[in-house]
C-alpha cells in the first residue's frame, strides 16, 4: 500500500523530489537499485511524452 501512494504522489513531484521517493522506497521495500533506477526512468519518460 505505501508503495502504490508513494507512486502516485512522484506523479506532481520534481524529479529530485520522485528520486528521493524512490530511494525511500527502495529503504522500505528492499528494491535493488535497478529497480530504483527503472522507476524514475520510467517516470521521466511518461513525462517526456
Amino acid at each position: 500500500m505505501k508503495r502504490s501512494t508513494t507512486l502516485e504522489l512522484s506523479d506532481s513531484i520534481t524529479e529530485v523530489g520522485r528520486i528521493t521517493l524512490a530511494v525511500i522506497v527502495r529503504a522500505d521495500d528492499s528494491l535493488t537499485a535497478d529497480d530504483v533506477k527503472s522507476h524514475c526512468e520510467g517516470n521521466w519518460l511518461r513525462l517526456r511524452q
